[in-house]
């Protein structure tokens, strides 16, 4: 594709518009009444307690804590924070999530919390993604990440500006050469569009931004922006279009080296992010 002008940014949409809570079926500490609590039981359905932003579990002794910033990739890899320290991670091969059903919608998704056993973490093994770490053991939901405590944490892992995205130029990098001295995965706020694309040989969805000096056209693999591309039906979405499709406006990306693919490690936007 030529280059050419990105949509303007899409409008601000009030805080508080863009994600639903989802209120428990009944009180906590209460047991539902009446026929609604007999047509469960006949059922065998328990009513499904839902987490609300910024209350979290306990942390058990012997457990790591992480926020959430993308969904699992098909090979069961996440995105995540350090809570302790603030540092970006990388979780891989995700044995299961524990409590997944009670976050909104059913499934892990950016801002979740997530306690994994610290014993379950495995050393970087990976000079292409020196913040991987592979779980041997299922990890459980602690609850949703408050907005002023994830609206600062977004602020601090900001990537600063650089001549090239990742420290490399263009979409990919030869796996060979990448040793463990740059960064695999940042969060970017994009100071052009985004703008997404399918493409209609092969219906590959892509996104194309601007940071700072670079000009970038990547893969696009967050399931939450391809299932709206797809259900729109169009194959450009930019600007107010995108951000009603998606429910929010547009306000980071986060960008990753992925698996070597023929030898070659491309960068992939695994996540598009609202202002919490």
């Amino acid at each position: 594709m030529t280059s050419g002008p990105l949509d303007e940014v899409a409008p601000a949409i009030p805080d508080g518009g863009e994600t639903a809570v989802v209120e428990p079926a009944t009180r906590p500490g209460r047991r539902a009444r009446g026929r609604h609590a007999r047509g469960r039981r006949a059922r065998g359905q328990q009513p499904v307690a839902t987490f609300r932003p910024g209350r979290l579990a306990r942390l058990a002794a012997g457990a790591r804590r992480f926020v959430v910033l993308s969904a699992p990739s098909p090979e069961g890899d996440v995105v995540v924070v350090d809570l302790a320290t603030s540092v970006l991670a990388r979780l891989e091969g995700l044995p299961g999530i524990v409590g997944a059903a009670q976050l909104p919608g059913g499934a892990l998704g950016p801002f979740a919390v997530l306690d994994v056993p610290s014993a379950a973490l495995g050393p970087p093994n990976d000079p292409a993604r020196p913040e991987s770490r592979r779980v041997t053991a299922p990890a459980s939901v602690a609850g949703i990440l408050g907005r002023r405590r994830a609206r600062r944490l977004l602020r601090t892992l900001l990537a600063p500006p650089e001549p090239q995205l990742l420290g490399f130029a263009g979409p990919s990098w030869p796996y060979w050469e990448l040793r463990g001295d740059r960064p695999s995965v940042a969060v970017v706020a994009p100071t052009r569009g985004p703008v997404v694309y399918r493409r209609a040989e092969d219906d590959a969805v892509w996104i194309r931004f601007g940071w700072h000096r670079t000009d970038n056209w990547l893969p696009m693999t967050d399931p939450v922006v391809t299932d709206a591309v797809m259900a729109s039906g169009r194959t450009r979405l930019g600007g107010r279009a995108l951000a009603a499709a998606l429910g929010f406006r547009p306000s980071y990306l986060v960008v990753v080296v992925g698996r070597p693919q023929e030898g070659y490690c491309p960068k992939l936007v695994v996540a598009i992010l609202p202002r919490p």
